[in-house]
Protein backbone atom coordinates (compact mmCIF):
# COMPACT_ATOMS: atom_id res chain seq x y z
CA UNK A 1 0.00 0.00 0.00
CA UNK A 2 1.68 3.62 -0.87
CA UNK A 3 1.82 5.56 1.75
CA UNK A 4 -0.54 8.20 0.70
CA UNK A 5 -3.53 5.56 0.73
CA UNK A 6 -2.41 4.61 3.98
CA UNK A 7 -2.68 7.62 5.74
CA UNK A 8 -6.16 8.19 4.03
CA UNK A 9 -6.87 5.14 5.75
CA UNK A 10 -6.36 6.14 8.84
CA UNK A 11 -7.62 9.35 8.44
CA UNK A 12 -10.84 8.00 7.34
CA UNK A 13 -10.94 6.21 10.92
CA UNK A 14 -9.90 9.24 13.12
CA UNK A 15 -12.49 12.28 13.92
CA UNK A 16 -11.43 15.98 14.19
CA UNK A 17 -7.46 17.01 14.23
CA UNK A 18 -6.43 13.50 13.92
CA UNK A 19 -8.57 13.27 11.12
CA UNK A 20 -6.97 16.91 9.50
CA UNK A 21 -3.04 15.61 10.32
CA UNK A 22 -3.95 12.59 8.38
CA UNK A 23 -5.26 13.55 5.12
CA UNK A 24 -2.64 16.69 4.78
CA UNK A 25 -0.24 13.72 5.41
CA UNK A 26 -1.47 11.69 2.75
CA UNK A 27 -1.59 14.58 0.11
CA UNK A 28 1.80 15.04 1.40
CA UNK A 29 2.72 11.67 0.16
CA UNK A 30 0.71 11.69 -2.99
CA UNK A 31 3.20 11.17 -5.97
CA UNK A 32 3.09 13.61 -8.38
CA UNK A 33 4.09 11.54 -11.49
CA UNK A 34 1.11 9.53 -10.57
CA UNK A 35 -1.65 9.31 -14.12
CA UNK A 36 -3.94 9.58 -10.93
CA UNK A 37 -2.54 12.30 -9.14
CA UNK A 38 -5.18 15.01 -9.80
CA UNK A 39 -8.37 12.51 -8.66
CA UNK A 40 -6.19 11.76 -5.53
CA UNK A 41 -5.50 14.68 -4.82
CA UNK A 42 -8.89 15.95 -5.21
CA UNK A 43 -10.78 13.30 -3.40
CA UNK A 44 -8.50 13.81 -0.29
CA UNK A 45 -9.42 17.59 -0.18
CA UNK A 46 -12.89 16.87 -0.39
CA UNK A 47 -12.39 14.77 2.68
CA UNK A 48 -9.86 17.41 4.05
CA UNK A 49 -12.75 19.82 3.76
CA UNK A 50 -15.41 17.78 5.20
CA UNK A 51 -13.13 17.33 9.08
CA UNK A 52 -12.35 20.79 8.55
CA UNK A 53 -16.17 21.67 8.52
CA UNK A 54 -17.28 19.17 11.17
CA UNK A 55 -14.68 20.69 14.04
Amino acid sequence: MKQSKYYENIGDALKGDDAVRAYRAAQNHLEIKSPTFLSDFKRIQTKLINALELE
